[in-house]
């Protein structure tokens, strides 16, 4: 990950009040040439080679509170499909997806499963959200009506205070 891929993580970080971030950087990479030998898995030989690749990594403080990219986290999230292949050369005219032979089931199980966990915290972050605006304001509430109180006992104190001066007033002239 670069700097700035670090950066923009701090700033989610920060302004939304996270404790963790999911970041992916895709890749993709063509090779031509005529002599191309496949890697250890792959079976081809063509002299058109797209290559994919897929990262995931989770983003979280060194340190609660610590949210500087200089004190980030980075823990790469292994994902069974690193090395993506294609070896055909790219038709424009074509649908990007068409030609692309690697979203296997198990690569659409893990990607939901991943997408599930975001989901669920994203879900999460909402409900703690909600609930704390909802205290918020039930504090605002209870913050107005403790004023008014206040108020109401500051007029019944000065009242008192006025009749208390009114009887000595009073009783000094007997």
């Amino acid at each position: 990950m670069t700097d700035i891929d670090l950066q923009r993580c701090e700033f989610l970080l920060m302004s939304l009040g996270l404790d963790k971030v999911y970041f992916g950087l895709f890749q993709m990479q063509t090779q031509s040439a005529h002599d191309n030998q496949p890697e250890e898995g792959q079976n081809y030989d063509t002299k058109y080679i797209t290559k994919f690749e897929y990262k995931l990594f989770e983003i979280s403080p060194k340190e609660i509170g610590r949210t500087r990219s200089s004190e980030l986290k980075v823990q790469p999230i292994k994902l069974s499909v690193l090395n993506l292949v294609n070896t055909s050369p790219i038709d424009s005219s074509l649908a990007p997806m068409q030609q692309y032979q690697f979203v296997t089931n198990d690569v659409i199980k893990q990607m939901d499963r991943i997408a599930g966990q975001v989901k669920d915290e994203i879900m999460q972050i909402n409900s703690n959200r909600e609930k704390y605006f909802s205290e918020l304001r039930a504090n605002e509430k209870q913050y107005a009506l403790m004023v008014n109180q206040n108020q109401a006992l500051k007029q019944r104190y000065q009242q008192l205070k006025r009749e208390i001066s009114e009887l000595m007033t009073m009783q000094q002239q007997y």
